[in-house]
């Protein structure tokens, strides 16, 4: 049996699923995530200003060119303001 880390197999599903954007802001949470990117160039990271602002980049990603993105976010405590302001279904944008 093939052993993987989380943070690869998150890596090998974000390929397999098209996303060549990620949104956010990186903290002490996204450590791993953000060293997994650097193995993982197909995929750029860009910076938002707030977790709204990057959710909202990636909600265009998807609007715009119908492609998945992802935002990644601390779920607590504006998870219920991403919510509220997420146009899209919740399929659309996976919050970290």
């Amino acid at each position: 049996m093939t052993v993987m880390t989380g943070r690869e197999a998150l890596m090998q599903v974000l390929n397999h699923e098209g996303v060549d954007f990620v949104f956010g802001l990186p903290g002490s949470t996204e450590l791993m995530f953000m060293d997994a990117l650097v193995d993982h160039p197909e995929i750029k990271f860009i910076l938002g200003l707030h977790e709204v602002i990057a959710l909202g980049m990636a909600e265009a990603i998807l609007a715009c060119r119908e492609r998945w993105a992802w935002s990644t976010c601390i779920p607590m405590p504006d998870w219920q303001r991403l919510r509220r302001c997420s146009s899209m279904p919740s399929w659309g944008v996976s919050l970290w």
